[in-house]
């Protein structure tokens, strides 16, 4: 029976086997090899599995979510959309409010938040919108559904400001 050091055998170093011993152990069977070869294949294809589960996963998250595609604040003399409610001891003055519109493969939402002047979010709410009129053209109109109410938001320019619309014309087009 031939012996080799383990070093040479696995090329591997260790605690056991310093790089000055001469520790020499025996020639592993096929038997033993196709074991050790096994699971050896098994754990990288385990860790492969593993890393493919994890970004498909990210994937799929990002997909649900939505992609962030452009941001509102709503400007200081508008008003509030139906289905805000300003918190007890507060003032429209006192909040301001962000429309966020994300795009994914289930439909465009729309997300409003409120904030106070500290910017401590005090309430969000998600819906479906839907452009009334051509998106490059101002002023720009979005039908958004909130839990059942509908309100006609307003992009009267091209900018981060947005208007709850009360023009009587085309709420009656759009909501009738």
């Amino acid at each position: 029976m031939q012996k080799f050091c383990c070093r040479e055998l696995f090329g591997i170093m260790s605690p056991e086997f310093p790089p000055n011993s001469r520790s020499f152990v025996r020639w592993p069977k096929q038997d033993e090899l196709k074991i050790r070869q096994t699971s050896c294949v098994y754990g990288v294809v385990k860790l492969k599995i593993r890393m493919l589960f994890a970004a498909v996963s990210i994937c799929v998250c990002c997909l649900l979510t939505g992609c962030l595609e452009s941001s509102f604040q709503l400007a200081g003399e508008s008003r509030l959309p139906v289905w805000i409610k300003l918190p007890p001891g507060l003032k429209r003055q006192d909040v301001s409010l962000t429309l966020n519109y994300y795009s994914n493969p289930f439909g465009a939402n729309a997300k409003f938040i409120l904030k106070n002047k500290r910017g401590d979010v005090l309430e969000e709410v998600s819906g479906t919108d839907k452009p009334i009129n051509g998106v490059s053209e101002y002023p720009g109109f979005v039908l958004v559904k909130v839990n059942g109410a509908s309100e006609i938001i307003e992009h009267r320019t091209k900018g981060p400001i947005f208007y709850v619309s009360d023009d009587a014309s085309i709420r009656n087009d759009v909501l009738h």
